[in-house]
């Protein structure tokens, strides 16, 4: 992203990502005017490093939006907590808590293609629950793009007023075929959803350890048991429902049952590499 940079600073080697422009909602778009991002990238195998200004004076804190009102307590902080969330394709999103919440209240989004900062409020916990990390997707038509998050919520049945629990694919900005949530189920504004189809070998219970794209495909992987993946455009632009495919892991990389409470991520990844990976799929 160093041409969508100026120096702020050529002795330290700190330059502002220039936001030529600006994408939030009336309840945070104080707080858009009041981030800046700085970078300061050096060549391997230095480590490049991001920084976020917080201005005080466009977005002032006030003591009692903080989760803990001791100033001492461990939630206080002055200035932005922040992480990187994901990466792919010149955008960065970051999620961060500006107010000493106990948890990121907001996601930053850096689009390097149009200079382009987003504030989105994160998925709400209550009434939605993420099972994967944010995958962000690049349009192939356009340099437009999509944050989805696979999710659970519960789906009431008003005829027997039973419960049960149905995965939805939450998607911002939401395209013209996503819907709401249920009036009943509350609201995740401004995310919608749409309905992933799974396919039946898919296994009944599947951790979505880690997610990426590669070639106009989305995949979520469980390094444990295989692959789930849909087309980008189906996501993107396609009807609500969403058809995905399966691919099983070799049996000789599957995990045994009694593995269950054991953190996969410690011990392996998964992502796309190679180029002909795809014609290798087929």
């Amino acid at each position: 992203m160093l041409n969508e940079t100026k120096v702020k600073d050529e002795v330290s080697g700190w330059a502002v990502l220039s936001s030529r422009s600006i994408r939030a909602d009336g309840r945070n778009k104080d707080l858009a005017d009041a981030v800046t991002l700085l970078a300061r990238v050096v060549q391997p195998p230095h480590i490049s490093e991001l920084s976020i200004h917080l201005n005080h004076e466009l977005c002032p804190i006030q003591i009692e939006d903080y989760a803990d009102p001791d100033p001492d307590g461990p939630a206080y902080t002055e200035n932005p907590i922040a992480y990187v969330e994901a990466t792919d394709d010149r955008l960065i999103v970051l999620a961060d808590r500006f107010r000493g919440r106990q948890y990121a209240d907001h996601l930053l989004v850096y689009d390097a293609v149009d200079a382009s900062l987003s504030v989105v409020p994160v998925l709400s916990r209550i009434n939605c629950v993420p099972k994967s990390h944010i995958l962000p997707v690049r349009r192939r038509n356009d340099s437009g793009y999509a944050l989805a998050i696979m999710a659970e919520d519960d789906l009431y049945d008003p005829v027997t007023r039973s419960e049960s629990r149905w995965e939805v694919l939450c998607l911002w900005p939401p395209p013209p075929s996503s819907k709401p949530l249920p009036p009943l189920n509350g609201s995740i504004a401004p995310w919608q959803v749409k309905e992933p189809r799974f396919p039946p070998e898919k296994p009944e219970i599947f951790c979505e350890h880690t997610t990426f794209s590669f070639q106009g495909q989305a995949f979520w992987a469980d390094l444990g048991k295989g692959l789930l993946f849909c087309d980008c455009e189906d996501m993107l632009s396609g009807g609500y429902q969403v058809p995905f495919r399966y691919v099983p892991l070799p049996s000789e990389c599957t995990s045994c049952g009694e593995c269950g409470n054991i953190d996969l991520t410690w011990s392996r990844a998964m992502s796309c590499c190679d180029s002909d990976w795809s014609r290798r799929r087929r």
